[in-house]
Formats: structure tokens, sequence, C-alpha cells
């Protein structure tokens, strides 16, 4: 299980991105692999499909509300955070803003940093708790991360800090 980078597969079926906030639930994207083979593949489908009807059965309310930045477009350090700390330092990723989408437009730009504040206020409540960065970035990415933390009043740090939640300052 691995989260993906944040972006609407409906472009690619036709769905305008500007009707995006018109949508009045959160939105989640699953998908099984990335070819017709998996897609076809019963057992996942069923799957997925059983895994469902439970998926909202537990939300923690003490779950800490992350904002991630850089790193692949599958991103393994933000997932493993995420289903590491279920129990004792609930986490939850809110968007990944994946190394090519930043490096694809000028979020080094005033207009960058205004994306990233639409993505937070697209979340239920616009709650960030904090903002997490892949180490990789450049660090003209990584102050814009450092402006948004001041912005929102959250702290920022690397995704490294991710290895010891117990560390985190989000307790």
């Amino acid at each position: 299980t691995v989260m993906e980078a944040t972006h609407w597969s409906g472009i690619v079926h036709g769905g305008a991105p500007a009707l995006i906030p018109r949508y009045g639930v959160p939105l989640l994207d699953l998908e099984i692999g990335s070819s017709p083979d998996s897609w076809s593949n019963d057992v996942a489908v069923e799957v997925i499909a059983r895994s469902l009807n439970g998926v909202f059965d537990f939300v923690s309310n003490r779950a800490r509300s992350l904002l991630c930045v850089g790193g692949v477009h599958l991103e393994r350090s933000f997932s493993e955070a995420v289903l590491k700390t279920e129990k004792m330092y609930p986490l939850a990723v809110s968007h990944i803003f994946a190394n090519h989408w930043i490096v694809s437009r000028p979020y080094e730009e005033e207009s960058g940093l205004e994306r990233v504040n639409k993505g937070v206020r697209s979340l239920v409540n616009s709650r960030v708790d904090a903002i997490v960065y892949h180490d990789s970035i450049r660090s003209v990415y990584k102050q814009q991360c450092r402006v948004l933390g001041e912005q929102l009043g959250v702290p920022v740090f690397k995704h490294k800090a991710l290895a010891r939640p117990e560390d985190l300052p989000l307790w």
C-alpha cells in the first residue's frame, strides 16, 4: 500500500479540474497498479471493494494532518509514516506535492505558494498540523515550505523526522 502524489485522474476522463471544489465530499483516488492488466485483476478489485465497507469505521480525532512536499510520485516515506503510527502517534497525509509537480511549475514563486494554499483550503476544515518536506528538494522549495508554515502557524520538518514520530513537535 502506497499513497500517491496529489492529482486528479478525472482529467484523463475529460473531467475539468475547475470542478473539483464543487464536490461536497472529500475525494480519494484508489488505484490498482498502473496498467490494464492490473486494473482488470478481479482479486485486487474485490479486495479494494471489500475494504471500502469499513474504511471510515475508525477515524482518530488525534491524527495529525501532514502536508507533504517533494519525493517521488509514490513516496514510501510518507505512506510508511502513516501506516506505522496508527495507534500511538496517528498521522494522516492530506496532500503530497511530489517533486516532479513542484519542479514543473514555478512553485518557488508567489503563484506556487498560492497553489499550495489552495490545496490547504481544499481540506476538510482547512486543517494542516505540519508541513513535511522531502530532504531531496531544492532549498528554494524548502524555504517556501517554511514561509507557508509561518503563515499557517505550523511546524515544518524534514521527512526523515517521520521515522521517530514520538519526537515530532505535534503532541
